[in-house]
């Protein structure tokens, strides 16, 4: 009975292969769906809706990859179903790891190694049944017949402990610095190592345990889905509960045409009047005298999408501060973000040699953001305009972000050309880019003020 069991059962290292498939696979299309649909809020409906394709979709991918990798070393049979489910209670876990990871949540350092206890317990399972039945139990000491047993080669040593050891304590420095996926990763490389030596053959891999494992995925991921939640009763404590970086801002969809879905055509957000004077300098005396100038942003942000080159006339008009509402896009086109400067007089290009924006950085998405400015003048019956270039904000290229990173002042300079047709200037155009994997929703960046630098 025992050698047909075994001859049924593929070995340990036939199981690895099937196994490394399903995680490979259903991590790069869960990650895929995950960076291109949660780059907005969403409803509870659309909440609920969302988890159960990425566990339909999970499993799919799931299925199909480890019915491919069992047929190429040669598993077929009930042996093959077994595969199937089995693999499927730690790769169930998958999506809810995906979307924590997005969510920056602190879960994700315990998510990790609970998948690699079950993956060890798993391999552990069928190399007993392989072996037909448990290991025998050595023990070295508390009785005198422990004497005569010689252990085997496999017997814990100093090692493991030590490993495990170093893996906890640089997963909890990993975990201080931020980096919650380092600090997962470095907990489940202690339990892989010291969890076969604790692991018992009690542990069950059939139908039942993967319809519980399932269920209780699902709920994880409707928890860590609360993350992408529109604000609403109940949306800031179940965030708290997770540890993810909950945003308490409106939310606001913006679309590029009036077909595409829900949403305006653009967003015009007039920012907080504050005190506003510049004297431009006289054509005598066309320095600054030494002395900075300092020009406080009071104008508007505009939010579209191309091809527009600015919001409708039917775009939504509020009052508001970018850091204060969420402006996301309702489908794939990236979100285009600026804001404008009028100056009530015209400024020479030759008063000074450099313009430095003083910005108000919110943001703690992962990716850069970079600013681009321009200057128009637009008395004329053409209006010009020059770009003096693009710049990162230093502030939105740190890594890893910090989950729980409070607004952080940031400043950039640009320097005005020697050489140019643009001799004065009344308005200032601040182009706000995100990178492109982050760019369906609109930057958390203010413009403060800017200085004219003599």
């Amino acid at each position: 009975m025992l050698t047909e069991v075994a001859a049924q059962t593929p070995s340990p290292r036939i199981l690895s292969r099937p196994l490394a498939a399903s995680f490979l696979a259903t991590g790069w299309v869960m990650l895929f769906v995950c960076r291109l649909e949660l780059t907005s809020r969403l409803t509870w409906r659309e909440l609920f809706v969302f988890a159960l394709i990425c566990l339909t979709v999970a499993a799919c991918i799931h299925s199909l990859t480890v019915w491919i990798a069992g047929n190429v070393v040669d598993v077929q049979g009930s042996a093959l179903w077994r595969l199937l489910y089995e693999i499927w209670i730690p790769a169930t876990w998958i999506p809810a790891l995906m979307i924590l990871g997005m969510a920056r949540s602190l879960w994700v350092s315990a998510l990790l190694p609970w998948i690699a206890w079950l993956v060890v317990a798993l391999v552990r399972q069928w190399k007993l049944r392989v072996d037909g039945g448990p290991a025998p139990d050595i023990r070295l000491e508390g009785d005198l017949q422990s004497v005569f047993n010689v252990p085997g080669a496999a017997t814990p040593t100093i090692f493991p402990t030590i490993v495990v050891s170093l893996a906890l304590q640089l997963g909890l420095l990993a975990l201080l610095r931020g980096q919650t996926w380092l600090g997962g990763a470095l907990f489940a490389v202690g339990c892989m190592v010291r969890l076969p030596w604790v692991t018992r053959s009690r542990v069950r891999f059939d139908g039942r345990a993967a319809g519980v494992t399932t269920s209780l995925a699902f709920l994880l991921m409707l928890l860590a889905l609360t993350a992408f939640l529109k604000p609403g009763p109940g949306a800031m404590a179940l965030a708290r509960l997770l540890a993810i970086a909950h945003s308490t801002q409106a939310a606001i969809p913006i679309k590029a045409r009036p077909h595409e879905g829900h949403g305006y055509s653009g967003i015009i957000l007039f920012a907080p009047p504050k005190p506003h004077k510049l004297i431009a300098p006289t054509p005598e005396n066309s320095t600054l005298s030494g002395k900075p100038r300092l020009i406080e942003f009071d104008g508007v942000y505009w939010y579209f999408k191309a091809p527009d080159t600015a919001p409708e006339v039917n775009a939504r008009r509020a009052h508001g501060d970018p850091i204060k509402n969420h402006i996301f896009s309702t489908n794939a086109r990236p979100l285009i973000m600026e804001a404008h400067q009028h100056l009530a007089n015209p400024v020479p290009l030759d008063c000074c040699h450099a313009l430095r924006i003083n910005v108000k950085n919110a943001d703690n998405v992962p990716g850069s953001i970079s600013i681009e400015l321009l200057l128009r003048d637009t008395s004329q019956k053409k209006p010009a305009s020059i770009s003096l270039g693009t710049q990162v904000l230093a502030s939105s290229a740190v890594s890893p972000m910090p989950l729980q990173r409070p607004p952080v002042d940031d400043s950039l300079s640009f320097r005005f050309p020697r050489q140019t047709s643009l001799k004065s200037f009344d308005e200032i155009t601040v182009r706000i880019l995100p990178e492109r994997s982050r760019s369906r929703a609109g930057p958390q960046v203010a413009i403060q003020s800017f200085t004219l630098e003599p």
